[in-house]
Parts: C-alpha cells; sequence; structure tokens
C-alpha cells in the first residue's frame, strides 16, 4: 500500500456519500453545495476532499496547489477547467452541473476517475 492510499480510499467513500444523498434529491432542482454540506456535513469542495487534505499545499503567493496529489498527477488538477485544456479531471463538471440530476452524472464520472487511481 503505498502512502497515497489511504487518501484515495477516503475519497472514493467521501463521493459516495455525497452521490448517496443528491440521489435522494429532486433531480430537476438547482444543486446547491449549501444544502448538501449543511444536511450531511460535507461537499464537494476541496475543504471536504480527503486527496486536498493530504496533499494540497500552499505556494509562495498564499495559493492552494496539489501538485503531489495523485488525481492531479493521473487525471489532472480540479481547478482547470478541462473543456479548455487536456485536462480530463471531472471536477470542473461537477460543480458546473446546474441540477442534481447533471451532479449526479458527472459525480459518477469523478467516482470513476478516482476508482481509477
Amino acid at each position: 500500500m503505498s502512502i497515497s492510499d489511504y487518501p484515495v480510499k477516503q475519497s472514493i467513500k467521501h463521493w459516495k456519500r455525497l452521490i448517496k444523498w443528491a440521489e435522494k434529491q429532486n433531480p430537476s432542482e438547482k444543486k446547491k453545495m449549501d444544502s448538501m454540506s449543511s444536511s450531511i456535513g460535507e461537499c464537494w469542495a476541496g475543504g471536504d476532499c480527503p486527496l486536498c487534505q493530504a496533499f494540497s499545499r500552499k505556494n509562495e503567493n498564499n495559493y492552494y496547489t496539489c501538485t503531489i496529489c495523485p488525481l492531479k498527477k493521473n487525471i489532472g488538477s480540479c481547478n482547470d477547467n478541462y473543456e479548455y485544456s487536456d485536462n480530463k479531471n471531472n471536477w470542473y463538471k461537477v460543480n458546473n452541473s446546474k441540477t442534481w440530476a447533471d451532479w449526479i452524472i458527472q459525480a459518477k464520472i469523478m467516482l470513476e476517475q478516482l476508482r481509477s487511481l
């Protein structure tokens, strides 16, 4: 087991919990990060992500960077819009989903990306 296995496994569990909660929401309702967070105490933001907690570091400009994150190394950064780059990380699409139905579709892709690590 490598040093990154534990946060990856925890991140998979985290995304499973998020998806489970989202599947109980009205699919056509606008997705809201704060409604998820207030209901289950976590959401898809970096502050709740086990990978971000383990691998995110502040750089000299006081900006968080994830250079050593296994997701960034293998798929791409969560911060990049992959429609405009070769980054394939699906977090951008999760975050920019309009409804819970779309959020679930994108989150399941994100979950598969995590499982591939």
